[in-house]
């Protein structure tokens, strides 16, 4: 056995710690400590990923309410002046519109459809076709547009005549909520006489305008369940 001195053991000692120290870091601490830096790492990127994905959520649920009024904005267009005559949705919506305002709907007729036509003034043709003719060929092009256009999507009106009941007051918020009802209508003629029981009775005359084109879509009415059409619109 070899006699060590008291410095010898101290450094021998010493040494034994820091080559167990060195195997401890290089195999055991080590590995733990890359470990721990890749997992910050990864957090980073998950955290910044995380953050994307919020800014995209933000950014569709903005497009999302956007297109949500763009849709509603266009379907309130085509409410107003939609493709197809539509006269079951005419019907139904006169009959609401009644038993809010309290009116009570005796008779309901649809006149035949006709094209809506604008009248020009003669002068005012026979200057635009000077200025066609001045201008040379080119109008000629940009006529033949407009009028395959024209040809495509024509306006028309169909004529509603009404018989109610009611009560003056109740009488005439009804007119005006079918002026101010989303599909357009011009009332074009009132007229009132005293009833029984103290109602009035009043004849009114209405025209609602639609769209005639070649791609009209599927015809189909919101209000069309099962029970439409079995009860009695006049009670």
């Amino acid at each position: 056995m070899i006699n060590l001195s008291k410095r010898e053991r101290t450094l021998l000692i010493i040494t034994g710690v820091m080559i167990f120290f060195a195997l401890y870091y290089s195999y055991f601490l080590s590995p733990i400590l890359k470990n721990i830096s890749d997992s910050r790492a990864n957090i980073a990127i998950y955290e910044n990923e995380l953050g994307n994905l919020k800014l995209t959520q933000k950014l569709n649920e903005k497009q999302k309410k956007e297109l949500e009024v763009i849709r509603d904005g266009f379907e309130d267009a085509a409410k107003a002046l939609p493709k197809m005559e539509r006269s079951p949705e005419i019907a139904y919506n006169l009959k609401v519109l009644g038993d809010e305002k309290a009116i009570i709907i005796n008779s309901l007729s649809f006149g035949e459809p006709s094209e809506y036509k604008i009248e020009s003034n003669d002068s005012n043709n026979k200057a635009d076709t000077k200025d066609s003719i001045s201008e040379g060929g080119g109008s000629d092009s940009n006529k033949t547009g407009a009028d395959a256009k024209n040809q495509e999507e024509k306006l028309y009106v169909v004529a509603v005549n009404l018989s109610v009941s009611g009560d003056y007051i109740n009488i005439m918020d009804f007119i005006s909520s079918v002026e101010n009802d989303k599909r357009i209508a011009e009332i074009t003629d009132v007229n009132m006489s005293r009833g029984q029981n103290g109602k009035l009775s009043a004849k009114i005359n209405i025209n609602y305008y639609y769209v005639d084109t070649k791609d009209k879509g599927e015809l189909k009415y919101d209000f069309n369940n099962r029970s439409y059409g079995k009860q009695n619109p006049f009670e």
